[in-house]
């Protein structure tokens, strides 16, 4: 509780928060750095959502939230720890703290075609997911991932019908859909009927040429970007709480500093490309304000401010989580 204290006063903006049982042992905390609040307007909208287990003798689940830049470098967002297994209440929880510390993500965006929340979500299929998000955000579009849809098809009709689950969702092309599917049946009949009773415009990248109210998912058809970050904190799912909290902020400044850093290295480049008036035409008329460097540097020129655990005491009520077997699932 004395690091979270000291996160939000050296980290101004930021949403913290905590929650304590009724024999004051911790059971859930979860920060949103406050630069993610200014920053997250100039990434592509897609916010990718994941769980995973923490490792150490306190066991819990670690939820994390992320995104991409425009030039499609991770940039994590947001987790929380707490004590249950991946569920719907935890879930809810934390796309409350997503929804305080981030208006944006349910702020209505508009163009001449329709009207939608600016963010997409994109996840696993989770079931306690899914749930939480009908709550939290009812009117963001939620899409699924195809490798996560591949795995399930395998289980229930083999990886002959799995290995085209990929590229199904990925093609834009009605034709090419229509090949796969009748390579499909020709392999399952059941399978093809199960890919069919999954809504389209949820995973089938070809819905959105035939349904141009969908919000754009900038061909996003995987939580590859969480399994990146899950990955990016890996080492930190083995100490306590404390010890964990503290290795993802720091892998977040870090990856901030490096990020910002690559970006400073391209630019230089990427400038001396455009001297030619040529060059220097297409770069002011045909490409997007996300792609150029003075976005991103806007996107990266804040960081995350670090907690010293050297000068930290404890408060003197609240305990570490119970050590108790986690549910399963």
């Amino acid at each position: 509780m004395s690091y979270l204290k000291h996160f939000q006063l050296r980290n101004e903006d930021s949403t913290v928060k905590a929650e304590s049982d009724a024999d004051q042992r911790l059971r859930r905390l979860g920060i949103c750095p406050g630069i993610v609040r200014r920053s997250l307007q100039h990434v592509m909208p897609v916010l990718s959502l994941d769980g995973a287990h923490l490792l150490s003798k306190w066991k819990g689940t670690l939820y994390i939230a992320s995104v991409q830049t425009a030039c499609s470098n991770i940039y994590p967002v947001s987790f929380a720890i707490m004590k249950d297994g991946e569920d719907a209440e935890g879930w809810k929880w934390f796309l409350e703290l997503l929804v305080q510390a981030i208006p944006l993500l349910k702020m209505q965006h508009s163009d001449n075609r329709c009207r939608f929340c600016y963010f997409t979500v994109i996840s696993d299929r989770q079931k306690g997911l899914i749930q939480a998000l009908k709550q939290v955000f009812p009117d963001n579009h939620h899409c699924f991932c195809s490798v996560h849809i591949a795995r399930n098809v395998e289980k229930e009709v083999g990886k002959q019908v799995a290995k085209h689950v990929h590229a199904l969702s990925a093609t834009f092309s009605k034709r090419e859909s229509d090949e796969l599917m009748a390579k499909i049946n020709a392999i399952s009949a059941r399978g093809k009927k199960y890919l069919e009773g999954i809504s389209a415009n949820q995973w089938r990248s070809n819905a959105w040429v035939d349904v141009p109210t969908l919000p754009p998912r900038f061909g996003i058809v995987t939580t590859n970007m969480s399994e990146s970050v899950n990955s990016m904190v890996g080492d930190a799912r083995d100490g306590s709480w404390l010890e964990c909290t503290n290795d993802i902020v720091r892998k977040m400044m870090n990856r901030i500093c490096s990020l910002w850093e690559e970006n400073y290295i391209d630019a230089v480049a990427y400038y001396r490309l455009f001297e030619t008036q040529t060059l220097q035409y297409i770069m002011d008329n045909h490409v997007s304000e996300h792609y150029k460097y003075e976005t991103v540097n806007e996107l990266l020129k804040e960081n995350i401010v670090p907690v010293s655990l050297d000068i930290l005491d404890q408060d003197g009520v609240t305990l570490p989580p119970n050590r108790t077997i986690r549910s399963s699932g």
